[in-house]
């Protein structure tokens, strides 16, 4: 079905978008912005006043999923607090109110859509499997228009299992939305756990397959198009290798991997992908973060402010010399079921803490409380011992992470952070993939734990946000790549994109217009830290061009999910897609389709093409406009 349509409705700028000024004619997409960044004290700006998130550092799992839960035209959000819980923010329009827990405890990955087709919203969650002890199954929450939630119930017909991500693949032709969840492996699951499901209506799934699995931990999935047929395909990552999954005619998959990556296929430690169609040529493109698990005993030292900082996970850990001016100053201290306790001295007193233990606590030990060292083992939770003449000794054992930074170090052990794990940009050259890292200016070293991308100044070409893994003994400061016109990147210094909290590492970020201005914002968080809102500050996004295509049901009536836009301007050619992510284990669901066009004023055609063959085709659309699909 095709409409063609040249005098559609548009949305009031007053209610969704701030109208931008100053702006010069074009003879093409091209901005200044290529050749002069923008040099403004601080491109992004936390906001605070906006979203209120609470004021405690948790532990984290994957980006916050934005979708429009309520139908109200505004996107939400869904953040999960990882051992606290899954919860949602209501978008009121220029701020946010807290929703409810949607789901508590060990839970992973998410997805938002309509897959039984009853106009209400249906949200997929992953549960972990309690360390292989409490195998679970996914969970089925449904979010009505009034904001009211269904409890979530568990799909009992499907394996259980250790739960990681959740994904809804919708099919080409018909729209379906079939389901992949990914799982760390149990032992009797010896041909993995990456579990494919057909929709076979009234709102019911049936297992079809088990996929491909990459090796050891490659249960992080990202969907995408790489052979650009029309057939969703699915790239497993996080282990050992990458695989590239090819989805077919008749349903099924074929791992295609050495076609399509070659020796690429054995990167390793692979945190996020991010599709980023880098030079406008219609494929997408991949952006790769990489970071090791978090298995190892580490630790840091920074003699500048003084702090010392360590994790430990299931290992016995013992830091001796730790020389403290004055009582020993523990800040964002996180422990994780079951060793949670903490005993001082040599009598081994329990520590008393107050409130919910699944966040920090920020402690002040004195001295005449933790004198000696005790005796025998130092097993199932933390031992703090004053040892004499300022030095302090911590060592202990836990099942699960336990973490902390402390104060005022003058001598600390000799650190062991992560080794280095370049990221990489890998190029989509038609059949295969090749590594660009270098070429295109991309040199970020360190360890990094996931990205975002978005056209953040509005020139025309995309951007990518970068989250570095960090040191845990200073604020982590990120990384802003501004793209040169589809040759390179070049990073920004002055971005603004970083966190005051000690005692984390990395994070996840999403994408998203949260004031509806015609700037992409960014939403982060920090492992064991707080979620950020930072707003797009930058004066060149507010000089160049933008439309937001806000895409709606099929003319068919089916959802918004797997949506392409295709949109031509200035004699350059722009490609979006509903639901793309750099999320490791979730699903976006922001319908809300964003294209900087830099000194563009023309945008030729804007089409609109979904999953079960729908086309719209919009001709001579306004710029600076959030433009709904009639």
């Amino acid at each position: 079905m095709t409409t063609t349509n040249s005098n559609f409705l548009r949305m009031s700028v007053a209610s969704l978008v701030i109208p931008l000024t100053g702006i010069s004619g074009c003879a093409g997409a091209e901005s200044t912005a290529n050749k002069n960044p923008d040099t403004s004290s601080s491109l992004f700006v936390e906001v605070k006043d906006v979203i209120p998130f609470e004021d405690r550092n948790r532990r984290k799992f994957d980006a916050p999923v934005i979708g429009d839960l309520d139908q109200d035209g505004l996107s939400d959000l869904i953040v999960n607090e990882h051992g606290r819980g899954m919860r949602v923010f209501w978008n009121e329009g220029a701020t946010f109110s807290e929703g409810p827990y949607i789901a508590n405890g060990d839970v992973h990955g998410a997805t938002i859509s309509d897959f039984n087709k009853d106009g209400v919203l249906d949200i997929i969650i992953t549960q972990g499997g309690g360390d292989g002890g409490n195998p679970r199954r996914p969970l089925w929450v449904e979010v009505r228009s009034d904001r009211s939630f269904t409890k979530g119930k568990p799909f009992d017909y499907f394996e259980p299992g250790r739960g990681r991500a959740t994904n809804f693949i919708p099919e080409a032709g018909t729209g379906n939305l079939n389901l992949l969840v990914t799982g760390f492996p149990m032992p009797a699951q010896t041909e993995g756990a990456n579990h494919f499901y057909q929709n076979i209506g009234a709102g019911a799934f049936e297992f079809d397959a088990n996929l491909p699995q990459a090796k050891w931990l490659g249960y992080r999935p990202r969907l995408t198009d790489f052979n650009n047929d029309g057939f969703a395909d699915v790239i497993f990552y996080g282990g050992a290798n990458i695989i590239a999954v090819a989805g077919n005619a008749d349903g099924t998959f074929t791992d295609n991997s050495e076609t399509v990556f070659g020796n690429l296929t054995n990167t390793s430690d692979v945190t996020s992908i991010t599709e980023i169609d880098f030079d406008n040529d219609g494929d997408q493109d991949l952006f790769l973060t990489r970071g090791e698990h978090q298995f190892d005993i580490e630790s840091y030292y920074d003699a500048e402010t003084r702090r010392f900082a360590f994790i430990t996970f299931r290992k016995d850990y013992r830091f001796d010399d730790i020389l403290v001016e004055g009582d020993l100053i523990l800040d964002n201290l996180q422990r994780t079921y079951p060793h949670r306790q903490v005993f001082l001295g040599a009598d081994k007193t329990p520590m008393k803490f107050e409130g919910d233990p699944h966040g920090h606590q920020d402690v002040t030990i004195k001295v005449e409380d933790a004198l000696g060292w005790p005796e025998g083992e130092t097993t199932g939770g933390m031992y703090i011992g004053y040892i004499g003449d300022g030095y302090w000794r911590i060592a202990g054992q836990s099942r699960s992470r336990t973490a902390a930074t402390i104060r005022n170090v003058d001598a600390a052990p000799a650190p062991t952070p992560q080794k280095e794990l370049a990221a990489r940009l890998f190029e989509n050259q038609g059949d295969k993939f090749k590594d660009v890292t270098a070429q295109f200016g991309i040199d970020t070293p360190d360890q990094t734990t996931g990205a975002t991308t978005a056209d953040f100044n509005n020139d025309g070409w995309l951007d990518l946000a970068v989250l570095r893994y960090g040191s845990m003994a200073v604020s982590n400061k990120h990384v802003l790549y501004l793209n040169q016109g589809g040759t390179g990147f070049m990073k920004a210094s002055d971005h603004g994109i970083q966190a005051p909290e000690v005692g984390t590492t990395g994070g996840f970020a999403q994408a998203f217009d949260y004031d509806a201005n015609g700037t992409m914002d960014i939403i982060f968080s920090n492992e064991r830290g707080k979620w950020h809102l930072m707003k797009n500050e930058m004066t060149e996004a507010t000089k160049n061009n933008f439309v937001t295509v806000d895409i709606g049901q099929s003319p068919v009536g089916n959802g918004p999910l797997g949506a392409t836009l295709k949109l031509e301007a200035c004699g350059r050619n722009y490609k979006r897609q509903v639901g793309t992510t750099s999320a490791a284990f979730s699903q976006n669901f922001d319908t809300a389709l964003h294209v900087g066009i830099g000194s563009c004023k023309t945008i030729q055609t804007a089409t609109v093409t979904w999953p079960d063959g729908g086309l719209v085709k919009l001709n001579d659309v306004d710029v600076n406009m959030v433009i709904p699909t009639p």
